[in-house]
């Protein structure tokens, strides 16, 4: 599903979690799955549009988490705009409310 050389970007601070940022490889995503399990609560992930085309899928939707070590909570908008290479996801690129996550993130 996912390329071994993935392009793995979500815009923000990358000192407020440890996902935000570049990243490159599947173990981008597998640190994401195990992180974002352990450091938040997932309370809603709702999709709202989904556009795509023969090289990319655009994912348009409402998100709300908590996170665990402050107990704030962020609601936000998202996009994520996938890049497909040769049938598999060769780059992830998620937008949301960067200013909110970092601030939910601090104590």
């Amino acid at each position: 599903m996912f390329s071994a050389d993935l392009q793995w970007h979500i815009p923000g601070d990358p000192s407020a979690l440890p996902w935000i940022g570049r990243r490159s490889g599947r173990g981008a995503v597998e640190a994401f799955v195990r992180d974002s399990g352990t450091l938040m609560e997932r309370i809603r992930f709702e999709v709202h549009d989904l556009l795509a085309s023969n090289d990319r899928a655009v994912i348009v939707g409402e998100l709300a988490s908590r996170i665990t070590a402050s107990g704030k909570l962020i609601e936000t908008p998202f996009t994520i705009v996938l890049t497909i290479t040769g049938n598999e996801i060769s780059h992830f690129l998620m937008l949301e409310d960067s200013f909110a996550v970092a601030a939910a993130a601090r104590r």
